[in-house]
């Protein structure tokens, strides 16, 4: 690590004294991209720095897999903007609408990573509806099975709490 820090501050003397500044920016620059890449998608990588000195560094982010959260994140993204342009969403209202079961996919996709609902994520109003009903029961807040800004402000911190653990 000394060997590390020795080396870039080398750099940033020879910097500071006006040689290599356009190069030695380049490869910062060059730096923070591969670096803000590696901490997105995980890996190991090894980075040389050819200015004035060599700078050698390996970053190592376990692997993870982001299917799940890229997939409830658009689920939340699709939920809010339902909330955005009805204000609310009524699971108790039936119908085979596609759109409508879209809606009760993504919110029944929200109870199963809370771990309030295990069962098939199938868009079934009815299902939604008890399912919403029930979360509303628990979590003492007006059983109506529509998801305004409390039941929703409500899922959310659950989900939160549960990906923080």
């Amino acid at each position: 690590m000394n060997e590390i820090s020795e080396k870039i501050r080398k750099s940033v003397t020879a910097m500071k004294k006006g040689r290599n500044l356009g190069r030695f920016i380049y490869y910062l620059l060059g730096v923070i991209i591969i670096v803000a890449v590696v901490l997105m998608w995980g890996g190991i990588i090894k980075i040389t720095l050819p200015f004035s000195t060599t700078l050698e560094a390996v970053i190592s982010v376990p692997k993870r897999d982001t299917r799940l959260e890229d997939d409830i994140l658009y689920s939340r993204c699709v939920i809010e903007h339902e909330l955005a342009m009805n204000g609310t969403i009524n699971t108790t209202r039936m119908g085979s609408d596609k759109h409508r079961q879209e809606i009760n996919k993504h919110i029944q996709k929200y109870l199963v990573a809370i771990g309030f609902y295990n069962g098939d994520i199938n868009g079934d109003p009815s299902v939604t509806s008890t399912i919403v009903m029930s979360f509303q029961t628990s979590r003492h807040l007006k059983v109506d099975g529509i998801i305004g800004r409390n039941t929703w402000r409500k899922i959310l911190e659950e989900f939160e709490l549960k990906k923080s653990q």
